[in-house]
């Protein structure tokens, strides 16, 4: 996953080969990789991945979501994506907040502008009380920066806005300290300007 992050795409795919080479029954692994091989659209392997835990008959809820995703990712249907559209809006109509997954996977779909709208309706106060729980479970802030969506996300100057709504421009701006995407040609735009005016604003 750190590979991933870090845009180091064949060497993290090289990995996890090798990984379900050396333990073919462990589920764990195959769920990682078949997310690895949604991620980077590498579907021919996806598709092995599939067969492979077909055979040895490994039917957990992380797996097969995992899976369910990436034949939803590779045929985008128009009544799919309204179904995944619909379903964030209605569990952000019932609860005020949505998963930072929801916002990469709906934006991997070609769907930006529905994408920052519902960003702009969601609620991030759980990232700053200690005391509420997180809709993203294990899965902290970084997922906006890899996985599914997040690089392509990162390239549409509103990336910033999200990134400020999270509290991560204000870090980013006092400490000094900056991610990857802020050094100079990482993407269309200037990251840190934006951040700067941003978290000023």
């Amino acid at each position: 996953m750190t590979l991933e992050y870090a845009g180091k795409n064949e060497e993290c795919l090289r990995l996890w080969k090798s990984f379900c080479e050396r333990w073919p029954d462990n589920e764990l692994i195959v769920w990682g990789a078949v997310c690895a091989a949604v991620d980077f659209h590498a579907w021919t392997w996806f598709d092995d991945l599939k067969e492979t835990a077909a055979e040895k008959g490994f039917t957990s809820p992380a797996l097969r979501g995992a899976m369910t995703w990436g034949d939803r990712l590779r045929h985008p249907a128009p009544q799919v994506l309204a179904q995944e559209l619909e379903r964030a809006k209605a569990r952000l109509s019932r609860i005020g907040v949505l998963p930072l997954f929801t916002f990469t996977k709906l934006y991997s779909f070609g769907l930006a502008d529905e994408t920052f709208d519902l960003i702009a309706r969601s609620s991030f106060d759980y990232m700053f009380d200690p005391e509420m729980g997180s809709p993203n479970g294990a899965e902290g802030p970084s997922v906006i920066f890899g996985g599914a969506g997040g690089p392509v996300m990162m390239h549409d100057v509103r990336f910033a806005g999200l990134c400020v709504r999270l509290g991560l421009c204000g870090y980013w701006v006092k400490s000094g300290c900056w991610p990857d995407c802020a050094d100079e040609g990482a993407l269309p735009y200037d990251f840190k300007a934006e951040c700067r005016r941003l978290a000023a604003a």
